[in-house]
């Protein structure tokens, strides 16, 4: 069974349901399709960077120095607003 494709700008495919749903919250967004789904785009690949060069910085740590950092904390209480609810 193959899935009906939608084409978009002549060189670029999707599903038929996911272009009505991207039209859809594109004229929401009262932006043409071609800039919502760059915004999407752009979106992706930005968090995607972001998880990857977390994940490279987080390969580094050692819990050693995390736990030599956090014993330089002062103890104190919480600024107004920066209280633990419960």
């Amino acid at each position: 069974m193959r899935a009906e494709l939608s084409q978009i700008g002549g060189k670029n495919r999707m599903r038929v349901h996911l272009n009505f749903g991207a039209k859809s919250l594109a004229e929401q967004d009262q932006a043409s399709l071609n800039q919502f789904i760059t915004v999407a785009v752009a979106e992706k690949v930005s968090a995607l960077q972001t998880a990857e060069f977390f994940t490279q910085r987080a390969g580094n740590a050692k819990s050693e120095d995390l736990m030599r950092f956090l014993a330089n904390v002062k103890n104190r209480l919480p600024m107004d607003g920066d209280e633990l609810i419960s």
